[in-house]
């Protein structure tokens, strides 16, 4: 899996270029310690900016970059595998699989869930920035609230993240 189209990195934080030191800076999500996630609609990263601005832990500015991350080898990893890492999985588990995807010759991972699609790039030194949004959505936000392999999905008019599956059992990489 690739992605030739532009891709969106929500965010609080004034910068022009990705560094691996600010991995996990944001949030205590765990997930960020793999890498510097984007989503494939604009609508999406705005919804992640909105909500690390909101959190107080760093700076309030809430912008959207803008970024190229064509050419790389993404790992398709299924909804209920992501919500492994990010509810449940101990940074342990999340470094030694991260280990073996890049052992693999991946440079991140791609998330299809229902009406939206996230990647993680690994390294800051694969993502060319090629520009920065500082105008939010007017309207509420439109939020799935079941993610992909569920019943079909209700809608609500929510600023929050779409809800992902729960699991308990540490999947393989």
């Amino acid at each position: 899996m690739t992605s030739s189209q532009p891709v969106f990195h929500g965010t609080n934080f004034e910068f022009e270029r990705f560094d691996n030191k600010m991995l996990g800076v944001s949030c205590e999500n765990p997930t960020t310690l793999m890498g510097f996630w984007f989503a494939n609609v604009l609508t999406g990263a705005w919804r992640w900016a909105n909500k690390a601005s909101e959190s107080g832990r760093t700076a309030s500015n809430p912008s959207v970059v803008i970024a190229d991350i064509s050419g790389l080898k993404l790992k398709d990893l299924a909804p209920k595998k992501f919500a492994y890492y990010l509810r449940t999985a101990r940074g342990e588990t999340i470094h030694r699989h991260l280990g073996k995807w890049k052992q693999a010759g991946f440079d991140g991972l791609h998330v299809k869930l229902v009406d939206e699609e996230w990647f993680c790039v690994f390294d800051a030194g694969k993502i060319k920035v090629i520009g920065r949004d500082r105008t939010p959505p007017a309207a509420p936000l439109i939020v799935p609230v079941e993610a992909k392999d569920l019943p079909p999905p209700k809608m609500l008019v929510i600023p929050r993240l779409p809800v992902i599956p729960k699991v308990s059992s540490d999947p393989e990489p």
